[in-house]
């Protein structure tokens, strides 16, 4: 059985997604979003370098490795 209140509130959403304009405001929020994943990956990046680092010159220990990627993350 087919609920077509459901579909053509479906229907109306998606002509309303179709029919939208990307605004500066759009632009500036994907911008935004995109650089702060960047930034996040750089920093998990970096913190497992650092740490993978510290553990083969031995100078520090793993719990310590563990406190420094949970503060990093």
């Amino acid at each position: 059985m087919t609920n077509y209140v459901t579909a053509s509130r479906g229907d109306e959403l998606l002509s309303g997604i179709d029919d939208s304009v990307e605004s500066k405001l759009f632009h500036k929020i994907v911008t935004l979003g995109s650089l702060g994943m960047l930034e996040a990956s750089i920093c998990v990046y970096t913190g497992s370098a650092v740490v993978s680092s510290l553990t083969t010159s031995r100078w520090s220990t793993d719990q310590e490795n563990d406190m420094f990627l949970s503060a990093n993350f």
